[in-house]
């Protein structure tokens, strides 16, 4: 088996880089594909017998039936390529400008014309050759071929200086937008340095030694410096400091991290050195799957990019069929042919719909890049879109709305002793808040071999053998639907019940906190327009206590809600317009996946959870919704803006054009200085977050 690595040239667009990936991926031999279209590299694992050489030309041929100009080559080729490239842009431009100057100063107009066609082709040549190559592979109404038809038609027209700025205009415009493209390539780019390419892993001798990250398995021990970046998700065994964890949450303050404690890739350590025991492969660290995410937020398109996608292939054939009657037909029945011929050209320039092309995808990369330095993952344009939707708001409520740090309240029972026994043991290997806080608040001595058969039962508890009797530990309605006798219990917190061999034995009071920042967020949201709800497991009084603490109307509040309960609840939500829910537990997968929008809070949540959602909030400040919603605004004003500017000017420079009052100049601004000003009002609309 082998690995080789190429550098990627010209390969902007996500879309065509995954069926690029999916052809490569068919081919002999090959059993891995991964293109990078953010660092421009492609890598490559294949069968040990395939020729390096004869697959670099076959990937190639792919990549140029796809997307025209794509080129993969070798790393150490780089520089050549790069230096080969500017310098043919360098002659072309030197080229036109010496030749231009020479026609300028001759007063022979044979010589001037010769030295107006080579000006033309130096400028041109290579988007005369593109448009060529491209004809023959079917496309006829790209950009190269209609830029070139036109220039063409006004060399023919002996409208020199036209032609040549025509070219010259398209060819600037193309740099810029090369250049803006990348600029926005590398904001996202960025993130990669968040991920430590090496590790120090500890040595059967007790030394570290410096190896590769994605060599790592889960348990093995690393070691981190002061100052250096938490390479992979980990356990600290060893040592305490600081972490820097701005670069995932956003959040500027740092995080006291003590032995014990699980650490994020992409966090920086503080002023100590850390012990670290593997928990995640490298593949599935918390930094890998961040730019997994926000890599692929651009191939899931939003509506508006599909229909600009679909609108450009029927805009530019619709021009261009016009041209050809404003060319051909007009001067039938108007005469004057020349005259008509050159209003045609100028409809030609103005067939090419990059503005929008560009511009659209532009905003959302923009969007999701600022959205990912402010510690939100949006995982696809069409979700972004989509919250412009939103009406209703729908919260879990722990974790979400509560700071999920319980305390406990009151333990009641005949026997507090063996409350208290089988609560530890019920709890022992609990991942859920009010498990860990039982857990953690009781004293009392418990031997892991004693606990046999733990079975989580969704939506109402753990039941597990302790000492060989059967235990749950739960709700009231699990004992309700087990008919197991109990006193009405009325208080002010989360009940959990215990039973030992379907007898009931007492319960714990624990309560929970309200967010301060919970509080302003939901009236924030009122305010805008949104209707907040509250799903939530918890019973009626403690669901309903949060809700009027928070100003939500007690018909907005579901409690007592097992998994599948809450998936119905959002249904009925769903009947009253577009619902966005946000939360943070495992039993949050299902209604996260059904919601229109779904939120997952990262610090605290669960895999599952993340992966079913399609907005990442790496901590749990959900204030944040209200950046979002603002971000969301931000993009669609910016979206609509290019959009109805590109559309008006084209419109605006074809009518006058008809008329005779608009000339090539206005044609090219049309095009080329529409394109420019677009993607320039895409990037600084964003500065200010």
């Amino acid at each position: 088996m082998k690995t080789r690595e190429y550098s990627v040239k010209n390969l902007h667009c996500s879309g065509c880089s995954a069926v690029i990936q999916s052809m490569i991926l068919k081919l002999p031999g090959m059993t891995g594909v991964n293109i990078d279209i953010y660092e421009e590299k492609i890598i490559l694992e294949y069968e040990d017998d395939i020729e390096d050489v004869s697959l670099l030309k076959t990937i190639n041929e792919i990549g140029n039936k796809i997307e025209p100009g794509t080129l993969f080559y070798k790393k150490e080729e780089e520089k050549e390529e790069e230096n080969k490239e500017d310098y043919f842009k360098i002659i072309s431009f030197m080229g036109m400008f010496v030749f231009c100057i020479a026609a300028f100063l001759v007063t022979s107009s044979n010589l001037q014309f010769l030295y107006y066609l080579l000006a033309y082709f130096f400028i041109s040549g290579d988007i005369l050759w593109k448009a060529v190559r491209n004809i023959g592979k079917g496309k006829f109404l790209d950009e190269n071929f209609l830029m070139s038809l036109a220039s063409l038609g006004a060399m023919y027209l002996r409208e020199y200086h036209e032609a040549i700025g025509v070219m010259f205009f398209y060819k600037i415009g193309e740099i810029l937008e090369e250049k803006a493209v990348s600029k926005s390539k590398k904001s996202i780019s960025s993130l990669l340095e968040l991920r430590p390419e090496t590790a120090f892993q500890k040595q059967s001798n007790g030394s570290f030694q410096e190896v590769p990250t994605a060599s790592l398995h889960i348990g093995d021990i690393i070691q981190v410096k002061e100052g250096e970046r938490i390479p992979i998700d980990a356990e600290i065994i060893q040592g305490e400091s600081y972490l820097d964890i701005s670069a995932l949450t956003g959040e500027s303050l740092p995080v006291d991290v003590k032995t014990g404690d699980t650490v994020l890739s992409g966090s920086i350590n503080g002023d100590r050195i850390l012990e670290l025991k593997v928990l995640r492969k490298f593949s599935d660290s918390t930094i890998s799957k961040i730019i997994d995410m926000v890599e692929h937020a651009n191939a899931k398109k939003s509506k508006v990019e599909k229909f600009m996608s679909k609108f450009a292939k029927y805009y530019t054939p619709i021009v261009v069929g016009f041209a050809v009657l404003v060319g051909l037909i007009f001067p039938l029945f108007l005469g004057n042919f020349l005259l008509w011929f050159e209003r045609a050209i100028l409809f030609l320039v103005i067939s090419c719909p990059c503005a929008l092309v560009i511009s659209i995808p532009l905003t959302f990369f923009h969007s999701i890049g600022k959205a990912s330095k402010h510690g939100i993952l949006i995982k696809g344009a069409n979700y972004l879109e989509a919250l412009s939707n939103i009406k209703n708001i729908v919260f879990d409520k722990t974790g979400t709305l509560t700071k999920a740090k319980f305390q406990i309240e009151k333990i009641v029972g005949n026997d507090i002793k063996l409350v208290k026994e089988l609560a530890k043991a019920g709890e022992f290997y609990s991942k859920h808040p009010i498990g860990i806080a039982i857990y953690e608040n009781i004293s009392f001595p418990i031997e892991e071999k004693d606990i046999k058969n733990y079975r989580n039962i969704a939506g109402y508890g753990v039941s597990l053998e302790y000492k060989g009797k059967n235990i749950f530990l739960g709700k009231e309605t699990y004992l309700m639907e087990q008919k197991i006798a109990h006193p009405e219990v009325k208080e002010k917190g989360s009940v959990i019940f215990i039973t030992q061999e379907q007898e009931y034995q007492g319960y714990i009071v624990v309560q929970d906190q309200i967010k301060k920042e919970a509080l302003e967020t939901i009236s924030q949201l009122q305010t805008l327009g949104f209707s907040p709800y509250i799903l939530t497991g918890d019973g009626k009084e403690i669901a309903e206590a949060v809700g009027q603490s928070l100003g939500i109307a007690p018909k907005h509040i579901f409690s007592n809600l097992l998994p599948e309960q809450k998936v119905e609840s959002l249904q009925k939500i769903q009947q009253s317009g577009k619902t966005l829910y946000i939360g943070d537990g495992i039993n949050d997968a299902p209604v996260l996946a059904l919601s229109d929008i779904g939120i997952s809070m990262g610090s605290m949540g669960s895999d599952v959870a993340i992966e079913a959602s399609d907005i990442v909030f790496m901590d749990d400040h959900i204030e944040k919704l209200l950046f979002l919603f603002q971000l969301a605004k931000e993009n669609k004003k910016t979206l609509w803006t290019c959009i109805s500017f590109a559309l008006g000017v084209k419109i605006l420079v074809m009518i006058l054009g008809v008329f005779g009052i608009a000339n090539m100049w206005f044609a090219i601004f049309a095009d080329v200085g529409v394109t420019l000003l677009c993607i320039l009002y895409s990037a600084f609309s964003f500065r200010r977050y």
